[in-house]
């Protein structure tokens, strides 16, 4: 983390790209700090600061759930300014998220499969909105793998408390509803597929229940939609704004497929082409991840792959939403555990990139 921080604040410069929705810098006389607040900023800033807006059909805040903006706005409120609140809290929730992810790759896999688990996520090219951009990426992971933690534990009412934070913070949330409810079945023995399939309900205890508190999140802020704007899902209709509204169109990839006919240099493949590759590694994990950790992170590790892969218009984006797919790097690191020399080459590429990504973003350019 200090090393991205370093490095965004030598590359950083104020005369690069200027944002639609941070046309200044918001820190001219600070590099270090303004190489953090990029893009998406913008949104959760007017959130923070002034709450949300809808207009039908056009770009609007009510795509960005509330989590990350209404704790940017609670601790804004004591450090005077809701970026500095945003990068606290990216770097506190990307800490934690590291921290939680080692003790699981330690718990779940043996000592050199654990160590390349941990190196992969930590280098990761998109890691780095785990070490200060003012995104919710980094809550959101958190708060997902502390609610496994914590259920792994058997605290099911804190695990649906943290995991009703997760659903409050990202569309991708109903992943961590569904993880963990499948994950107490799966405990309790409550569905067996071995020597034949069964249901056992009986097995189940009273506080078991207490992983449905992970709903709250997400019925809130649907419930909010549908008082302030007669639409529980009006944050669907909000993806218009960005060209890539839920349809057969978005699904099938028309504006991909339009962009690449009318003809694009090489550097825009690349930028596409490594947010699918990152997607669709974590896909081929899958096998790995349900024979390895369970049926219950299995369909977590699914739906927070399938989401992105399905809803964007170009797979744009997809890389940096692998990123609480945690099950997946587990995976991966079991798979490189004996294999050295792959172990070595793919750390050091994935490391490569993450570098070059953290020195784009600090200077503006829209990677993610």
């Amino acid at each position: 983390m200090v090393s991205a921080w370093v490095l965004a604040g030598i590359t950083m410069r104020h005369d690069t790209h200027k944002l639609q929705t941070l046309p200044r810098p918001v820190f001219p006389k600070n590099r270090w700090l303004d190489a953090w607040v990029k893009w998406d900023a913008g949104w959760y800033e007017t959130i923070a600061n002034h709450g949300y807006s809808y207009r039908p059909g056009k770009q609007s805040s009510i795509a960005y759930f509330p989590s990350y903006p209404l704790s940017m706005r609670w601790l804004g409120a004591l450090t005077g300014n809701v970026f500095i609140a945003g990068m606290i809290i990216t770097v506190a929730s990307g800490f934690a998220y590291l921290l939680l992810a080692a003790r699981w790759f330690k718990d779940h896999l043996g000592a050199s499969a654990a160590w390349a688990a941990f190196l992969l996520l930590l280098w990761y090219p998109f890691a780095f909105y785990l070490f200060g951009a003012v995104y919710s990426d980094a809550l959101f992971a958190a708060a997902a793998l502390g609610a496994f933690v914590l259920l792994e534990r058997d605290k099911p009412i804190l695990a649906g408390i943290l995991g009703a934070v997760a659903s409050a913070a990202r569309p991708v949330g109903i992943a961590v509803i569904a993880g963990l409810v499948l994950l107490v079945l799966e405990r309790r023995e409550v569905i067996t597929f071995r020597p034949r399939f069964t249901v056992s309900l009986h097995n189940l205890k009273a506080r078991d229940f207490g992983v449905l508190l992970s709903v709250v999140g997400l019925a809130a802020y649907l419930t909010f939609l549908a008082i302030k704007f007669g639409n529980p899902v009006a944050f669907l209709g909000a993806e218009a704004g960005w060209d890539q509204a839920p349809g057969y169109q978005t699904w099938l990839k028309f504006p991909l497929l339009k962009a690449i006919a009318h003809g694009q240099q090489p550097v825009w493949f690349w930028r596409h082409g490594m947010h699918l590759a990152m997607g669709l590694l974590a896909l081929a994990l899958l096998p790995r991840v349900w024979k390895r950790f369970g049926y219950a992170y299995g369909v977590y590790a699914l739906i927070v792959i399938a989401i992105p892969l399905i809803s964007t218009k170009d797979f744009f984006s997809t890389g940096r939403y692998m990123l609480p797919a945690f099950p997946c790097f587990g995976a991966a690191g079991d798979l490189l555990a004996t294999r050295t020399r792959t172990r070595y080459a793919v750390l050091a590429t994935s490391l490569a990139l993450l570098i070059v990504y953290v020195v784009l973003f600090s200077r503006g350019n829209y990677v993610a």
